[in-house]
């Protein structure tokens, strides 16, 4: 029986396996034993409903952990744009002048000039 779960359920950590057995001693996956002793088609229908369990919290798990990890990127980009919208404010004063993304006028190629002195 050791060996059959060993092979089918390898992957189960021994804290899992341990909590299993406890939850089936406390009833928490019905009945397993027939007269004085456990019937082994009953532990091994208990494991496998403990086994359909497990995925499904491990899902729901990794779900929750995926939509916190978007919420964060969602942030880290806002932060990120607000930072280069700054700096882009910033490098324009620096080069055009103080007036460089609030009251900026843009050049006007049409307009004429007097250049005289």
């Amino acid at each position: 029986m050791a060996r059959r779960i060993r092979n089918i359920y390898y992957y189960l950590s021994p804290s899992e396996l341990t909590y299993f057995f406890e939850s089936l001693v406390g009833g928490g996956y019905g009945k397993i034993y027939v007269g004085n002793t456990i019937n082994p088609q009953n532990l091994m229908e208990a494991l496998q409903k403990f086994d359909t369990e497990r995925v499904q919290i491990l899902s729901q798990m990794e779900s929750d952990a995926n939509k916190e990890r978007k919420k964060d990127v969602r942030t880290d980009l806002g932060i990120v744009n607000a930072i280069c919208s700054k700096l882009g404010k910033e490098l324009a004063k620096s080069l055009i002048g103080s007036k460089a993304g609030h009251e900026y006028k843009p050049f006007n190629a049409n307009k004429k000039y007097n250049n005289e002195n």
